[in-house]
């Protein structure tokens, strides 16, 4: 009895193991859900504010992706909202910025996408007078917000990426920019 289910245990696995007709077609559509359920970032503000400074303390920017907009604000409005929307007087129209603000939605990291809450800090932004990194997102028509200690070092995993690539593109926004 023995010898029989040794024998007839390859043939079992090798039985199990065939694809059934449709499965391809299976895999197909579950992807297809998959990917309709990405979430819809159709809009972010970025940039990094410094409390103990005297000028140009709150660069911000703004990439929208509807109509492929992108925007700054070199006025410190970042500090005075009060409620009120930032004035994103300096339209930005070379090709570039969109591809960087493209680029940053397709780096957002899970961890912000995902987030159940309407705002978060990671780290002590600002605390040390080491500024803080700004991050808003408009996904699924809900607002997020996000402050991010620029001193990547007190940060951790995917946040302590997104950071450090957010300050270069930051830099190479401003360099474009000539700011």
């Amino acid at each position: 009895m023995k010898l029989l289910t040794i024998l007839l245990l390859p043939l079992a696995l090798l039985y199990n193991c065939k694809e059934l007709p449709d499965a391809k077609q299976h895999h197909s559509v579950e992807k297809q859900v998959a990917t309709s359920q990405i979430p819809a970032v159709t809009q972010i503000t970025f940039g990094v504010y410094c409390g103990e400074c005297y000028k140009n303390c709150a660069t911000m920017y703004r990439y929208t992706t509807g109509d492929k907009s992108f925007a700054a604000d070199y006025t410190d409005a970042f500090f005075n909202r009060d409620g009120k929307p930032i004035p994103f007087g300096t339209s930005l129209k070379d090709a570039a910025y969109v591809a960087i603000g493209d680029d940053i939605i397709a780096h957002i990291p899970k961890l912000l996408l995902d987030s159940e809450k309407d705002t978060d800090n990671f780290g002590c932004p600002d605390c040390t007078d080491g500024c803080g990194i700004y991050f808003e997102m408009v996904i699924n028509g809900a607002t997020k917000y996000f402050y991010i200690d620029s001193q990547t070092e007190q940060l951790t995993g995917e946040i302590k990426t997104f950071a450090g690539y957010l300050k270069l593109r930051i830099a190479e926004i401003k360099n474009k920019a000539g700011r």
